[in-house]
C-alpha cells in the first residue's frame, strides 16, 4: 500500500521507484496525475489507476506483472507506457482502447503473442 497521498489532489507527477511497493493502492485522491513512475518495485497486478483519467505517462517496468488484460479502461489519454522487464507473456487485444498511445516498451518480457 502507498500511504500519505490523500491530500495531494493537485499532484500531477509522482515517482515511487525502487521502494518495494507490492500493490498500487492508496492513490485514489490523485485524480490529476499525468505522470506516474512505479518502476523497480514488486507490483504483480495493475490496479488502482482507472480513476486517473488525465494519466499520460505510466512506467511499471521492472516489476512482477504477468497480465495486462482488462486494466486500461478509463486511461484513454495514456501516451507513454513502459512495461519492460516484467513477466508478461500475452498482449492479445488488451491495449486496443489506448488510442493515444505513442510509446510502448515491452522489452524483456516472455511474449508469445
Amino acid at each position: 500500500r502507498i500511504d500519505g497521498f490523500s491530500t495531494c489532489v493537485a499532484l500531477d507527477e509522482l515517482w515511487i521507484c525502487e521502494c518495494r511497493v507490492e500493490r498500487i493502492d492508496g492513490l485514489d485522491e490523485c485524480v490529476n496525475l499525468e505522470k506516474l513512475y512505479l518502476y523497480s518495485n514488486r507490483i504483480e497486478k495493475i490496479e488502482g489507476i482507472g480513476h486517473m483519467r488525465r494519466l499520460k505517462t505510466l512506467w511499471l517496468n521492472d516489476n512482477r506483472i504477468e497480465t495486462i488484460e482488462g486494466v486500461w479502461s478509463g486511461l484513454g489519454e495514456l501516451r507513454d507506457l513502459n512495461l519492460a522487464l516484467n513477466s508478461i507473456s500475452c498482449i492479445g487485444d488488451s491495449l486496443g482502447c489506448l488510442t493515444e498511445l505513442e510509446s510502448l516498451n515491452l522489452s524483456n518480457n516472455p511474449l508469445t503473442s
